[in-house]
């Protein structure tokens, strides 16, 4: 049974209102705002973040120039200082 962390984050869907948005990606649990059934998805490595955040950085405005949290290539980014 895989924990209770999202270590897996679809960065190819944004939201359409599905209801199915959590699944299981090699053995561990993975989240994609367009829902389980949508077609291809791009499994980017949270390095294991609860719902609430993963919900909530993508949610954040990300400053110009600075890369999303979900769009690493392995661990969450914080969010670019503000000047």
């Amino acid at each position: 049974m895989p924990d209770s962390l999202i270590h897996y984050h679809c960065i190819r869907h944004a939201g359409s209102g599905a209801d199915d948005l959590i699944t299981v990606h090699e053995g561990r649990w993975a989240f994609c705002f367009g829902g389980v059934g949508a077609r291809d998805h791009e499994w980017s490595d949270t390095g294991g973040v609860t719902i609430l955040d993963l919900t909530a950085r993508a949610k954040r405005p990300v400053a110009r120039g600075a890369t999303s949290p979900a769009r690493t290539n392995g661990s969450p980014r914080r969010p670019a200082p503000r000047p």
